[in-house]
């Protein structure tokens, strides 16, 4: 919960023309966009803004985990503590882009949190549960019923395991979000998808080829 003098601040950021031509621009387009990534921050928030903010696109950000195993320089965070500051970054950084947000791992409670550096989507998985991440990646496509699903990282040598878990188990929840039989009670989706070098390319030259 805000306290007043921010909720009074966030609204004079956001005077009531802006967020009325936010809104007019959300009819530039009838496209959903998700974008999985492993940790708050992975987010490419410059190609992100361009889509949502420009291009008019519902932009949903996915993310893995709440960033409990990273690293704090400025602060005393660590753990669960330094897991609230990040979510709470990352949803602020989403309000700024007019995005929504979704979690697939709850904290460090949670099997799936942020263990610190994995060597490999392998051990990420098996860490984590295939299933289980499956399932709630099923969730969130049903859910948020996208368009199109872009995976932050490529699952390329020398990648941090996390990232790579975030490409290769993307596709696996995108086939499973197809099949009404892998959960049960609400229908199958099939997004789009992207071919995964036109996504490196796209980021290379300015994000201009994206959509």
């Amino acid at each position: 919960m805000l306290a007043d003098e921010a909720l009074i601040r966030r609204q004079m950021a956001q005077p009531s023309v802006l967020r009325l031509h936010r809104a007019l621009s959300r009819l530039k387009s009838t496209v959903t966009l998700l974008d999985t990534g492993a940790h708050p921050d992975d987010e490419s928030s410059a190609m992100l803004a361009t889509l949502s903010l420009r291009d008019g696109v519902r932009v949903v950000l996915l993310c893995s985990t709440r960033g409990e195993g990273g690293q704090n320089a400025i602060g005393p965070e660590r753990g669960g503590d330094l897991a609230a500051l990040r979510s709470r970054e990352m949803e602020e950084a989403a309000r700024v882009l007019d995005a929504g947000v979704t979690w697939i791992g709850h904290g460090p409670d949670d099997p799936v949190h942020d263990f610190g550096f994995s060597k490999s989507g392998i051990d990420t998985l098996r860490r984590w549960g295939h299933e289980r991440v499956v399932e709630r990646l099923v969730r969130a496509i049903r859910t948020e019923r996208p368009d199109i699903v872009i995976p932050t990282f490529l699952d390329v040598p020398g990648q941090h395991g996390h990232h790579a878990r975030d490409d290769a188990g993307e596709p696996g929840g995108r086939r499973a979000g197809r099949r009404s039989r892998r959960l049960p009670g609400a229908p199958g989706r099939r997004p789009a998808g992207l071919d995964r070098r036109e996504i490196l390319s796209a980021r290379l030259v300015g994000q201009e080829r994206v959509l």
